[in-house]
């Protein structure tokens, strides 16, 4: 399996969103939690899963989205290497996420 890297902007965002739904439900919050670390770990272990992310750019993108399990508003935004699993953002997928993703790496 491909070590788990976060960037600091994904556990920033993890962070926030469980606060969020502990606020209205400590339950669903944790509930969140679990399901996010179990959706990341399968995803390492599962590289290509994932729609690719399409913001326009003139070259490919290699970053993927796939929800968290169980909260399909969350999608997990991600990308591999040969090494490792690289976890971008995870954002409401109702926010406007192509300012917040910026653009693809090179």
């Amino acid at each position: 399996m491909r070590r788990i890297v976060f960037r600091p902007a994904a556990e920033a965002d993890l962070h926030e969103i469980v606060a969020y739904i502990a606020d209205r439900s400590p339950d669903s919050a944790e509930r969140f939690g679990d399901a996010a670390r179990a959706t990341v770990e399968w995803l390492a272990a599962n590289p290509g899963v994932g729609r690719r992310v399409d913001l326009g750019a003139r070259r490919p993108d290699p970053r993927r989205q796939f929800a968290v399990r169980g909260f399909r508003a969350y999608p997990v935004f991600h990308r591999h290497t040969r090494r490792e699993l690289i976890v971008v953002r995870v954002l409401h997928g109702a926010r406007n996420f192509g300012p917040l993703l910026g653009p693809p790496p090179r």
